[in-house]
């Protein structure tokens, strides 16, 4: 997966297969796709830093939001 902006959780089939904080944004899916058609789902969810201004958060960029750059799916 590309970069997000915060924390990454992937699912396959409805079983998450972790969550990544920061890059690299690479999830070991071994056991987790069937033969056939499959769901992936990824979430991505950000700190409240970026909703609560105020004290020294007030001075944080605000970074963007969500996937910024392309997924790839590697089969080995």
């Amino acid at each position: 997966m590309g970069a997000s902006y915060e924390a990454a959780e992937v699912f396959i089939n409805g079983q998450s297969a972790g969550v990544k904080i920061s890059p690299s944004y690479r999830f070991d899916t071994t056991g987790l796709f069937k033969d056939g058609e499959n769901d992936l789902r990824i979430e991505v969810t950000n700190t409240l830093g970026t909703v609560f201004r105020g004290g020294l958060n007030q001075y944080l960029t605000i970074e963007p939001f969500g996937l910024t750059e392309g997924i790839k799916l590697l089969k080995s």
